[in-house]
């Protein structure tokens, strides 16, 4: 098998995870990225919408959190955040835009991150 490689963006920091979820709803799938900068000391999720015209087109990109700090008690490569998965906090929220629920790894905290719209090009 052959395997079409290519980096999506060349200055995301370290990464630590990614989910293919619809984020906006607009039928097409986007990356959710958990990600941090050891320079800044800070971490990040970001968004990039997959191009329709994949995989040549450009990948627009998303800050939808930001701010994560990871402990200064815990030695090592210690960063935040960490894992996140996708879910609707009701049955009755199933068709709307999920939320996340974002570990915060070495910060020792945990996170949900809730739209504040349902507009396809809000990522509020």
């Amino acid at each position: 098998m052959k395997v079409l490689k290519f980096p999506v963006d060349t200055e995301a920091g370290k990464g630590f995870d990614c989910l293919v979820e619809d984020l906006n709803k607009d039928g097409r799938d986007d990356l959710i990225i958990t990600t941090y900068y050891k320079e800044q000391e800070e971490g990040f999720v970001f968004v990039y919408e997959v191009p329709s015209d994949f995989p040549k087109g450009v990948f627009r990109k998303h800050i939808i959190a930001s701010g994560f700090r990871a402990s200064d008690l815990i030695a090592g490569d210690s960063m935040s955040p960490g894992s996140a998965k996708s879910f609707h906090p009701h049955v009755s929220l199933v068709g709307n835009k999920p939320s996340i629920m974002l570990s915060g790894d070495d910060d020792g905290c945990h996170y949900i991150l809730t739209p504040t719209s349902e507009q396809k090009d809000d990522w509020s």
